[in-house]
């Protein structure tokens, strides 16, 4: 049987500390294995991002800019054993694949894209149709209404 994961699915900005900590102590506690995600949006590629280097050559820099980005925080909160994986296309088609092909039993996200128009609104149905037994949190304070719990673990240096 496979082991279970924690993803921690992050935006590059001062709150992706806080997402990553939190999901790394449930992956510890749960005795499951941590990949943060990231998800790179297509869209603006396409309209003509540089003039100096090409739509792909821009993804490509993208990826991999966020990548080491993602493996610096992990080094930073102590937690450099887990695995990165930055994708792009859409958000919530990515994290409901990652979530089925990685056996997800948690989903940690940020608080920031959540809300009724929010890019993430949604994405609970969407992932209990691929993986009915995986749990959504978001970690930080919740819009008014939202129906998604709350991870507000305690926070550990190292972890």
């Amino acid at each position: 049987m496979r082991q279970q994961a924690v993803i921690a699915c992050v935006d590059l900005d001062r709150k992706a500390e806080t997402t990553v900590r939190r999901a790394a102590n449930l992956a510890r506690l749960c005795q499951a294995t941590l990949l943060v995600a990231h998800v790179v949006d297509q869209s603006g590629f396409e309209a003509g991002y540089s003039p100096f280097i090409s739509p792909s050559q821009a993804r490509r820099e993208t990826v991999r800019t966020a990548g080491a980005w993602l493996r610096g925080l992990l080094q930073h909160v102590g937690a450099g054993q887990a695995e990165v994986i930055v994708v792009e296309g859409s958000l919530q088609t990515q994290i409901s694949r990652l979530a089925e092909e990685r056996h997800a039993a948690y989903i940690v996200t940020g608080q920031s894209r959540w809300g009724v128009l929010g890019r993430l609104a949604g994405l609970e149905s969407r992932l209990q149709a691929v993986n009915p037994n995986c749990q959504l949190f978001g970690t930080g304070t919740a819009p008014a209404g939202l129906a998604i719990p709350a991870l507000d673990m305690p926070l550990r240096s190292g972890i």
